[in-house]
């Protein structure tokens, strides 16, 4: 009959450590709701935060014209094409063949000094 015993009180044991354990994880839930909250909401991102390999540059000076895009975006690897908009002051579209290389020129040129007062601002282009 002793023998008998024995599983009951492991059976036991694993209940008590199981009880400990369950205020625990609740309690740890309830300490940091916005971290909890944050698990289930991912954000999605907008279009322009999506990685293609399109950029969309904003801020440029009136006197930038293509050469100078291209000057300045051909040290890139997977360079395709840079082009001013005819009409449109100030912006203007870079091409690459990969969403990753548009990404390191994304990452190196963004809020690069052209004049005082022009800092290149650099997104993805909307699809």
């Amino acid at each position: 009959r002793g023998g008998g015993a024995e599983p009951m009180e492991v059976a036991s044991s694993d209940k008590a450590q199981a009880r400990a354990k369950a205020p625990i994880a609740a309690s740890a839930r309830q300490a940091d709701p916005v971290a909890a909250a944050a698990l289930v909401r991912t954000p999605v991102p907008s279009d322009e935060n999506v990685p293609n390999e399109k950029l969309f540059l904003q801020g440029l000076p009136a006197e930038l014209d293509d050469m100078a895009l291209q000057m300045l975006f051909q040290q890139f690897q997977g360079f395709k094409e840079s082009r001013t908009v005819p009409g449109r002051v100030g912006i203007a579209f870079v091409e690459f063949n990969l969403p990753a290389q548009a990404s390191i020129a994304r990452e190196r040129l963004q809020g690069f000094k052209l004049t005082d007062e022009h800092f290149m601002q650099i997104s993805f282009a909307k699809r």
